[in-house]
């Protein structure tokens, strides 16, 4: 059968809004996974972090003062309670004391509320700082630089896209008929025109589970009104041999 090569590209974006104030690769270059690619202007996502810091210091602080009060309205209501098992002590003074219990039992959960509040968007903000560094999410080449310095990006804005080039995909179409002979895990033998004396080894990755018709760019125009099955076959590429675009001849071995 006759196939095309294709890589598996990976598209890298922006998360958030800002200014492009660093490119750390370059179109064709190598990069492992983790390698900063982009930076972004972090000065408002560090002044939204500084603040969010700050108020979930005042939150944790308010409610560390209503539970040293709680702490406090406890020992008074057991004292009280000794006292008046002994008439020492009148109802009322305990009554006092358990409407304060009860008030600042309520004060807890509010403040609680508020710590929890405070916390989760300072943890927003750290996450949104972040993303002002982007890094290649997996090891690949640079095929393709979409930014320059100084752009402003917005959330979902392409940045890069890379391939893994050491590993391709060849996509093949199966007529119905051939289906049955042909599994996932198959070996796959492929020679390129550029290196005709070459084999390369490769196994079926996928099947597609539906028909469609030959596309158009498939050789004679009777084999392009067929209805095929779309088969990729994983090919590895440590040489670099294999190129997106290059047409292949493909057999499927049975073993």
């Amino acid at each position: 059968f006759y196939g095309t090569v294709e890589a598996v590209e990976v598209l890298v974006s922006a998360q958030l809004m800002g200014r492009v104030t660093g490119l750390f690769a370059e179109e064709g270059e190598r990069l492992q996974e983790g390698h900063l690619v982009v930076k972004i202007d972090d000065l408002l996502y560090r002044a939204q972090v500084e603040q969010a810091r700050v108020t979930v210091e005042s939150a944790r602080s308010q409610s560390a003062v209503v539970k040293a009060n709680l702490d406090g309205v406890h020992i008074t209501l057991a004292r009280i309670r000794k006292l008046l098992s002994t008439g020492s002590a009148t109802q009322m003074q305990l009554d006092e004391v358990e409407t304060q219990e009860e008030v600042l039992k309520a004060q807890q959960k509010v403040v609680g509320a508020q710590v929890v509040q405070a916390e989760a968007a300072l943890q927003l903000a750290e996450t949104q700082l972040a993303y002002t560094r982007v890094s290649a999410p997996v090891s690949g080449t640079v095929i393709r630089r979409d930014v320059e310095l100084g752009e402003t990006v917005l959330p979902g804005s392409a940045l890069m896209t890379l391939a893994d080039l050491s590993t391709m995909e060849v996509k093949v179409y199966i007529p119905g008929p051939m289906l049955g002979r042909i599994r996932i895990g198959q070996r796959v033998e492929l020679v390129t025109d550029s290196y005709p004396d070459r084999r390369l080894s490769g196994s079926v990755a996928t099947i597609a589970d539906e028909a469609e018709f030959t596309p158009k760019n498939v050789q004679t125009r009777d084999e392009r009104v067929r209805l095929v099955y779309r088969v990729k076959v994983r090919v590895p590429n440590p040489d670099g041999i294999l190129k997106t675009g290059m047409p292949v001849d493909a057999w499927f071995v049975e073993e």
